[in-house]
Formats: structure tokens, C-alpha cells, sequence
């Protein structure tokens, strides 16, 4: 009887593992394929605004979503398709604020929003420049079909391309790829076109 419980918990702890291992990769590829909105509600002398409504809302399919800022005035979107969208907020005694946002593959926004005192009447919209330099991190680098045509490719192999991105190395160590990046092997790239896997 002992003997049957010790394999049975065994065999759990098996298919447990099992499941991890399959589902992991499924999870690391959506979020190559996706990007995240993250930011700070702030009011105008930029003390944090904790517990205020976010609305995300797609311009390119109408759908909306809301979250609400922790206790340092935080909030976080995640897994976002790539397009164009808003934020908005409009905590109670401050004017509603509204934010355009462009989300790109891999890659992570920062959009700080600051209230202003006013009434209900009032609606700050922000149409902000995009940010030259962003504090997190990005494991994508994007490539317009203008830089594709213009760029040298030797043989036809566009993937000669990628020695343009830093922390990209010729591929010494056999295997498949033919660079690698940041010392991840040619097996660990994702190539995606508009979002969607082109490997």
C-alpha cells in the first residue's frame, strides 16, 4: 500500500514536469509576438496616484481592457498584438487624460501619465513624439522592407542582416544558425513578419 502512494505522488510529480516543459515554450513564443503598455499615473506635483482606472483601448479592433495602479502608482498591460491604441484615466478631481500608444513586436512601452487638476468638463489629450530611448528592455530589433531592400545581403541570405544588431556573433559552434545572439544559440531567434512567425 505504501508503495502504490510513493508512485503515485511520483507519477504526479512527473506529469507535472511534463506539462511545464510543454506549455513553457507556447508562453515564450506568445511573448515574442506580442508587446506590453507599462507606466506611472502621476498628479502635476508627480506624486503617485495609486488605485486609478486605466482603460487600454485597441484603434484598430475597438476592444478595451482596464487595469488599476498598485500602491506606487503602477500599471502594466501585457501581451498586447502590435497597432495602435489609447490610455485613459480620470481619477476623481483631476481632469480625464488621454494618451495615443504604439505597441511594437517584443517590446515593452513606457507611458507616464500626468494628471492635471480640473473638472469633469475638462479632457487632457496627449499626443506625445515617440520616446528615443526606452528604459526597458527590448529582445526584438525591428527591420522596415526599406531597410531590407537597401541592406547588403550576400548569396540572398537576408539573415545576414542580424550582424547589424549589437550582441550578434558569427555562429562558431556549429548547429543550426548561422550567428548568434547574445550568446543564445541560432535555435533560440524567432523571425516574425508583421507579428507572425517566419522561422
Amino acid at each position: 500500500m505504501k508503495r502504490t502512494v510513493v508512485n503515485e505522488r511520483l507519477f504526479m510529480v512527473v506529469l507535472a514536469a511534463l506539462l511545464v516543459a510543454l506549455v513553457a515554450p507556447a508562453l515564450t513564443a506568445q511573448s515574442l509576438t506580442t508587446g506590453d503598455i507599462a507606466g506611472t499615473v502621476k498628479d502635476p506635483s508627480s506624486a503617485v496616484v495609486p488605485n486609478a482606472t486605466v482603460t487600454l483601448k485597441s484603434l484598430d479592433t475597438g476592444s478595451s481592457q482596464t487595469s488599476t495602479t498598485d500602491s506606487a502608482g503602477e500599471f502594466r498591460f501585457r501581451l498586447l498584438k502590435t497597432g495602435q491604441y489609447t490610455l485613459a484615466t480620470s481619477p476623481a478631481g483631476f481632469a480625464p487624460l488621454e494618451q495615443r500608444v504604439e505597441v511594437a513586436v517584443g517590446s515593452v512601452v513606457t507611458v507616464n501619465l500626468t494628471l492635471q487638476v480640473g473638472t469633469s468638463t475638462q479632457t487632457v489629450e496627449v499626443s506625445a513624439a515617440a520616446i528615443m530611448l526606452n528604459p526597458e528592455p527590448s529582445m526584438n530589433t525591428p527591420f522596415t522592407p526599406q531597410q531590407l531592400a537597401q541592406l547588403p545581403a550576400a548569396g540572398g541570405d537576408i539573415t545576414n542582416i542580424a550582424f547589424t544588431v549589437p550582441g550578434v556573433t558569427v555562429n562558431v559552434t556549429g548547429g543550426f544558425g548561422n550567428f548568434n545572439i547574445n550568446g543564445l544559440p541560432g535555435t533560440s531567434n524567432l523571425f516574425t513578419v508583421n507579428g507572425e512567425n517566419d522561422m
